[in-house]
């Protein structure tokens, strides 16, 4: 058996903000938050709350262009998705919708399709993502999207649920990430 300790560049876990509008980074640069989303805590569990009225998020500083990466997000739905475009970790190259973005774990396809995948937008704005699956309310689950270079793969709860084939070109990997 071979096994490979890839490189961490950003780590960020709920317990480690206490208050104000940064977030210490574990690994990687600290976080800023917007709007105030605010930090619950579950038994010895801690966790970040965002609500998207209030359009509360949190920005790392860029990555750099990635051609391989793996994104990990645990998250809690507490309401229906349907009419909302959600993004639980994402990068993108510039301001507006159309802009490419080198990675995301969130909704794809919206308004077709309010399951939560994982992909990217390419040079050409189009969405190239895995199937995802539409997450229960009042559940936990931790969803992770990898890209190899060749095949985006995503997993939830440890779980394969599906993968597709797709090239990604140069310039797709100019992320800014949110």
């Amino acid at each position: 058996v071979q096994t490979c300790a890839l490189p961490i560049f950003q780590h960020l876990d709920a317990a480690s903000y206490t208050s104000g509008s940064t977030w210490n980074a574990l690994v990687g640069g600290n976080a800023t938050l917007y709007a105030s989303p605010t930090k619950g805590t579950s038994g010895q569990n801690s966790y970040m709350t965002f609500a998207a009225a209030s359009k509360q998020y949190a920005t790392i500083p860029n990555l750099g262009g990635l051609s391989n990466w793996t994104i990990e997000a645990w998250y809690y739905l507490n309401g229906s998705m349907a009419s909302t475009i959600t993004a639980l970790v994402t990068s993108y190259a510039g301001t507006g919708d159309t802009q490419p973005i080198n990675f995301c774990l969130g909704q794809g396809r919206a308004t077709t399709n309010y399951n939560i995948a994982a992909g990217y937008w390419n040079s050409t704005y189009s969405w190239n993502n895995a199937a995802g699956f539409m997450p229960s309310t009042g559940t936990w689950y931790q969803s992770v999207g990898t890209y190899d270079g060749s095949t985006i793969t995503q997993y939830t709860n440890g779980i394969s649920i599906n993968s597709l084939s797709v090239v990604c070109i140069s310039s797709d990997m100019i992320p800014r990430p949110r």
